[in-house]
């Protein structure tokens, strides 16, 4: 079971680190709505939470009879 947690966690660092990459690049595109640090802003707050799940799936994945 805590490898299938791990795993989903994995998965969800993944999944936040990319779509941190997508908000920054639009840092280097020519429309913005938004200011720069509203992106930037935006692009952290992503990738603390997917290093958060990072965390959690290597808290999982420990062995703990060690």
């Amino acid at each position: 079971m805590r490898k299938v947690i791990g795993a989903v966690l994995f998965a969800l660092t993944g999944a936040c680190l990319l779509l941190s990459g997508m908000i920054l690049s639009n840092l280097f595109d020519d429309y913005k709505d938004s200011t720069d640090a509203a992106y930037i802003e935006t692009a952290a707050i992503w990738a603390v939470l997917g290093i958060l799940f990072l965390a959690g799936g290597i808290a999982a994945l420990r062995n703990r009879h060690s």
